[in-house]
Order: C-alpha cells, then structure tokens, then sequence
C-alpha cells in the first residue's frame, strides 16, 4: 500500500478514536454531575460533546434550561451514567461525593473540581474547564468580560446599599460570592456595616428602622423547601419597603451557580444606572467576537 494511503488511513482511525481519548478533541463526550457541573457544561461546551446533562439542567433554576431540554439528560444514578459511558465526567461542588467516589472505582475519569467563591476563583475555573474542553477562546471570552467588570466598577463610588433578600429570610455579608456580585453592581453591600462574614439571618427590626437603598430579590421564582420558609415575601415589614425602597428581583437562573451568568445578574441589578458600563461591556463583546472569542 503506498505510504500516503497508509497515512490517511492512520489519519481516519485517529478521528475515529483509534488512538484512545485526548482532552480537547471536539469527539469527546463529557457528563455533569450536579447543577453547577451543568452550567459550567452548557456555558463552555458545543452540543455534540455533551453526553449527558444532571436531571437538574431542565429546571428553572438552571441558566439555559430550554437548551438543555434539546440535549440528553442520565437519571442521576451510577448506573445510568456508567451505561451512558462518556469520555470523562464534570463534577463542581460537594454533592454527589459517593457517586463520583465510585465512579472513578470503576475506572471513569472525574474532573472534580471546588465551585467558586469569588470572581477570581470563577475565572481561574474558567481557564482549567475551557482547556480540558478544548473551549480556551470561549473561556478567555468570559473571563475578559469579567475582568473588565471588575475593573470598571472598581473605579465606582458606591453611595447607596443593597440588601440581598431570598425567601428563607437568609442574607449574605462579606466575603461570599453573592456579597460580590452586589459589589459589582456599584453598591455597598448593606451587611458590611455589620461586618458580617458569610451568611446570616436578616434583622427585620432593623430593615424597618434603617431600609437600604435597594432589595436584590431572588429565588422568588422557584417553589422549594418548606412551605412557611417561602413565605417571607409576604411579611408586613416587606410589604412596606415597598414604594420606600426599590426592588429588583434577579431570576434563581442567575445566582444559583457562580459563573458568568453574573454578567447577566450585574447588568439587571444596575439596570440603566450604570448604561455607561453596560454600553463598554457590549463593546468588549463585539471586539472579543471580532477577534475569534465567544459564542
């Protein structure tokens, strides 16, 4: 056989697999584990290296749920995904610890990696899931967008406070990943005053002597947990903010993971205060997508 036959030939097998899984390589079919593991997949990955979603990525708290209606979903057991046979499994986060403990027993490879807890952490995430997806544009795509962000609103005086408000009652200080997106937003953080670190409990006493500037409402659209711990929107200390002090209600879709689905939760919560920095984000698009980056 002439040696250019038998080069193409070697060639074909190696698209088809021949020569075992390398990360990056568009053939590869990745699974997630868990609803932080879907959006990290649907955010980076093309469709055809999806093998399979978490039962969590149809529902309303998950970012780009109708997309993940078109894609293949496994039944959340070892059994399933075992069947299911991708090249490798997404894991973030600290659920389905057992699960991904006997995965790797019966010999799949897991990348298990530690959700976010901050904007830097969210873009060095970026960079280690974009290269074992061979997605490294898409990747640096976000993570300019998010660098740009900070770096802007860095540079804002922030005047008025912002009260994080979720159903349960259950609000969040400083150094938590929803402290910072209100910081992105260009507001103080109304908890810091108390210095409170992670998270806590809201003083209603308090939010009616002294209301902040704005609510940052969420979960609101999503029906879980007990009943009665939903119930907070209807306290009477609630109902009179209203008209006092302004309320914006940011989707569960776009806080219930840390990733760049902050760049949607920011340009809401600031709506057309800061159209300026809205304005410069779209340009940074529109150079990144000019340049190759992006979706």
């Amino acid at each position: 056989m002439p040696l250019i036959k038998i080069i193409g030939l070697m060639v074909i097998l190696s698209l088809w697999g021949g020569g075992g899984a390398v990360y990056g390589q568009a053939r590869e079919q990745v699974a997630s584990v868990g609803n932080c593991s879907d959006q990290w997949l649907l955010g980076l990955a093309d469709d055809d290296q999806i093998a399979a979603l978490s039962p969590e990525s149809v529902q309303a708290f998950s970012y780009q749920h109708q997309r993940a209606k078109t894609l293949k979903q496994h039944d959340d057991s070892l059994e399933g995904l075992y069947q299911i046979k991708p090249d490798w499994v997404l894991h973030l986060g600290w659920g389905e610890t057992l699960m991904v403990s006997r995965l790797k027993e019966m010999g799949m490879t897991v990348h298990s990696l530690p959700i976010p807890q901050s904007i830097d952490d969210m873009m060095t995430t970026l960079e280690t899931i974009g290269r074992l997806l061979g997605q490294d544009q898409r990747a640096t795509s976000y993570i300019s967008k998010l660098s740009n962000l900070k770096k802007m609103t860095g540079q804002l005086g922030r005047q008025q406070t912002a009260l994080y408000l979720s159903p349960s009652g259950i609000s969040t200080g400083r150094q938590t990943y929803i402290g910072e997106v209100i910081s992105l937003a260009g507001y103080q953080n109304y908890l810091d005053s108390e210095e409170e670190l992670g998270w806590s409990q809201i003083d209603l006493e308090q939010l009616a002597s002294d209301p902040p500037d704005l609510i940052v409402a969420s979960f609101f659209d999503v029906q879980q947990g007990m009943a009665d711990s939903w119930r907070l929107g209807q306290h009477p200390v609630i109902q009179s903010l209203k008209g006092k002090t302004r309320f914006v209600h940011v989707p569960a879709n776009l806080l219930s993971c840390p990733t760049w689905q902050v760049l949607d939760a920011v340009s809401l919560i600031n709506n057309q205060q800061y159209e300026s920095l809205n304005k410069a984000l779209r340009a940074a698009d529109s150079r990144l997508k000019s340049q190759g980056g992006g979706r």
